[in-house]
């Protein structure tokens, strides 16, 4: 089975999916998407499993926690929010308990707290509200199951492989 021509429409498939995921947040719809990488890092390709030919879909480490949520009653690594807030550009207070504004202040805030080897207050914040609260599932594979069940395309590069596998064992 030429898996090949299958593969990227797989890859497109799941992609969509992610990029038009939404979740419910605070009472408003919020799409889940940080930085890009879950929808970046994402590969199908087609490799040999023995005698059988498969498809295989990599993603970054995450995307099971996006996919299936977190339960509550763990922290999350603040390294990781850090990194989230750097990516969000979500403001933070200074010293003084002012707003930090502006990107650029915001990425100076932030680099200089982890340089110093201190997390942001907001960190700590987020880490213990995902504790206590954890995080919403998304369910994108089962949505992207579902639609690669109901893809024509895909349906038709099976069949049509499928009968050039019947032939050539006839043969």
């Amino acid at each position: 089975m030429n898996l090949d021509a299958i593969a990227p429409i797989v890859e497109q498939i799941i992609k969509d999916v992610l990029s038009k995921t939404k979740y419910p947040y605070n009472g408003g719809i919020a799409l889940k998407k940080a930085s890009g990488d879950l929808i970046d890092y994402i590969s199908v390709r087609p490799e040999k499993d023995g005698n059988t030919d498969v498809l295989m879909i990599y993603m970054v480490d995450y995307a099971q926690v996006v996919d299936e949520g977190r339960k509550k009653g763990a922290y999350v690594p603040v390294n990781a929010i850090m990194k989230w807030l750097q990516q969000k550009g979500i403001n933070v207070r200074d010293d003084r308990g002012r707003l930090v504004k502006g990107q650029q202040k915001f990425r100076k805030k932030l680099q200089s707290s982890i340089a110093a080897k201190k997390a942001l207050p907001i960190a700590y914040a987020i880490s213990t509200s995902i504790k206590n609260k954890g995080i919403r599932p998304t369910h994108f594979m089962e949505e992207s199951i579902n639609r690669m069940l109901n893809n024509n395309k895909i349906d038709e590069l099976l069949q049509n492989s499928a009968i050039e596998d019947l032939l050539n064992s006839v043969k």
